[in-house]
């Protein structure tokens, strides 16, 4: 399943995307289709002008990939640990940072 969130972003398989850029050419994409439960997010860096080392990529419910982007906008020092925490198995809490 983790290989198909990666065939489906190489594929342009979603009706919708959000990239979020980090710190040391990191960045974190949520993307799916209107109308599903989950939200895929694949996480990556990038390591040369056209290449790109997967770091992470899970499935996450809608709740949490908009926390995410609610905490990319307004708590960015803090979004890493958040999204450690989510790439750990834990869920992200249901506040703001």
């Amino acid at each position: 399943m983790i290989d198909d969130i990666e065939k489906d972003y190489k594929n342009w398989n979603f009706n919708f995307l959000n990239i979020i850029s980090l710190s040391d050419d990191e960045q974190v994409l949520i993307f799916g289709k209107d109308g599903e439960n989950t939200r895929s997010y694949l996480r990556y860096k990038k390591t040369g002008p056209k290449t790109k080392k997967k770091l992470a990529s899970l499935h996450i419910k809608p709740e949490h990939a908009q926390e995410i982007m609610s905490n990319a906008a307004s708590a960015p020092e803090k979004l890493k640990k958040v999204l450690e925490k989510l790439e750990r198995g834990s869920k992200p809490s249901h506040r703001k940072l």
